[in-house]
Parts: structure tokens; sequence; C-alpha cells
């Protein structure tokens, strides 16, 4: 992600899903109350069952439930707890975004979950766009068109960051994040970076960025400048390179990439076209992949570990 000198003429984006995409609980509250099994009484207890989890999932979103503590809740598609965690986003999520709504927010993301909000927020639906926010060269336009950007809160995410933190902050656009603590301690000394306690303090910044083009030229550049000097390759493969010895991560020839269609050749083209051009094409193809060749799992799991092992040295 590269700053381009275009138009900043959105005022404020958010690029990502709200997490209603899972619908698991609504639909699994919806089949106990009709398949006649169970009288209200029950399907009543089940309620309260699940909103004493929710309290608990809300202190430690690392919860994992016992057997016993899950015996009331089958769900298909997703264990129990991911899927309170979709549900817990998905509601800080739409909450943020329903103070902002009318200060030209656009919103970017799954066309089929944002139709869903127009249930009950036509002013989010409103801010919708279909434009595809999916490619480099789509991001990099949407975020140097915008003057502020959002980070929104992720329930399970209490001290990490999305990756599109980056790409905000490598553009014009000014990230405006609720607290991460790796963020904070990866920006200071470069700039100091506005974040939000709840939706009406998001909505007050937001204000505030607004009206002082000033202020946000200045988190700009702090901005750009930390991501030059620590969030690119060079300084990460400098980094690996001065750690292992006799390992030379520079070289004087141009690398190439292979488009990951071509894995699709080796599973006999079950890897279907309209995968990559789905919204969340990495992670479907991604998914394929690991289910059919564990031995990839096991190789990127340990080269993950590995790497973060050691940038942790650092």
């Amino acid at each position: 992600m590269r700053a381009e000198n275009i138009e900043q003429d959105i005022p404020v984006s958010f690029v990502g899903s709200m997490g209603n995409w899972n619908k698991e609980f609504v639909s699994f509250f919806q089949r106990i109350s009709q398949d006649g099994d169970l009288g209200p009484k029950e399907c009543n207890f089940i309620k309260d069952r699940f909103f004493e989890h929710i309290t608990r999932f809300k202190e430690n979103p690392y919860l994992q439930l016992s057997k016993d503590e899950l015996k009331y809740f089958n769900l298909p598609h997703f264990p129990f707890e991911v899927s309170m965690i979709h549900l817990l986003t998905c509601q800080k999520r739409f909450d943020v975004l329903s103070e902002l709504t009318d200060l030209g927010l656009k919103v970017y993301g799954y066309p089929h979950a944002y139709s869903d909000v127009l249930l009950y927020s036509q002013n989010i639906f409103e801010c919708f766009d279909f434009e595809p926010s999916v490619t480099l060269s789509h991001n990099t336009k949407t975020y140097n068109r915008s003057k502020v950007s959002l980070n929104l809160p992720h329930a399970h995410a209490k001290e990490g960051f999305s990756w599109r933190v980056c790409d905000i902050l490598a553009s014009n656009a000014v990230l405006l994040s609720c607290p991460q603590p790796d963020l904070l301690k990866l920006s200071k000394g470069y700039v100091d970076l506005p974040t939000y306690e709840s939706p009406a303090e998001a909505r007050d910044l937001v204000i505030k960025l607004l009206n002082d083009p000033m202020w946000r030229k200045d988190l700009v550049l702090g901005s750009q400048q930390m991501i030059d000097d620590n969030c690119r390759f060079e300084p990460k493969f400098k980094l690996i390179q001065d750690a292992i010895p006799g390992v030379n991560m520079f070289g004087d020839k141009a690398g190439n990439v292979e488009w990951i269609d071509g894995l699709s050749l080796k599973y006999n083209n079950k890897i279907k076209l309209n995968t990559l051009k789905g919204i969340n094409q990495t992670r479907n193809i991604l998914i394929m992949v690991l289910n059919r060749e564990i031995s990839i799992y096991h190789g990127f799991k340990f080269f993950m570990k590995s790497f973060v092992n050691l940038y942790k040295a650092f």
C-alpha cells in the first residue's frame, strides 16, 4: 500500500465485515422453537443459558466451554465459541457505524451480509457501496480517497489488529481505531493516534478530524513514516538476515509471484473460478487447500510459529 495524491471525496470509510454473516444462533433459536420437541419453558431456559454465556464471553473472549455447558446448543456450521465472537463483534461494529451514518460514511464489504442490514438499519445500508474493495488497487483507491478510515472492534482481538490497519496507516487516510495495545506500541514515537472507547467518542473524533485538516496531515505524515520504518518488507527482511547467519534476503534479480489459481490444476480443478472471484477469496482457497493437504497446514503452522518467535526476539 502506498499513498496516492487523489481527491479525498470520502469523509469516513470502513472496509470489512460486520460479522452478521454468521447466523448460527438465529437459525438455532428458530429451529428449537419450531421443531415441536421443546415447549416455551424449555426454550426460555436455553435462552437464559445463552445470555449467561454472552456475559461470560464479554469478560473473557478466549473462553472455552465444556461439553456439559454446550449440551443445549447444537450448531451445524461453526463452533459455539466462534459464533459468539462473531455475534459480539457484530454488535460492537453495528453500534459504531450507526453513530457515523450522517457524517459521509462509506462502507465496503460482503454485499450479501450488508444487504441483511437493511432490515434493521436503513441508514447503514444506505452508506454501503457495492464497489468492490478486495484487491490492492481497490484498497489503495478507497483509503486514499478517505479523510478518515476506521478500525472497528473485534471481540477476539484485545491486543493485535487487522492487516487493514497498516494499509490505512500507509495511505493518506487518518486511522481512527479502538484501543489496541500492539498498535499503540508500534506507533509510539511516531504518531499519537486518536482512539475511541465508545460509539459516541468515535463520532466526536470523526467530527473533530474532519474539521481539522492540519491535524489530519500531521497524523498521516507520522503514520506513513512509521509504516516505512517498521512495517514494510525491507526492514523485516533485514531483521531476518541479521538474525540468521549466511542467509541473504536481498538479491539483484527481480522476484515473481505465481497466481494461486495454479493450485486448481493440482487439485483437478476443484477450486472453482467463482471461489477465486469471491470477496473472501484468500480464506476460501486456503481452507480448501489445508483440508486436502494436511502437510501444507503443518508446514505453514511451523513457519508462522518460527517467524513470530523470531519477531519477538527483536
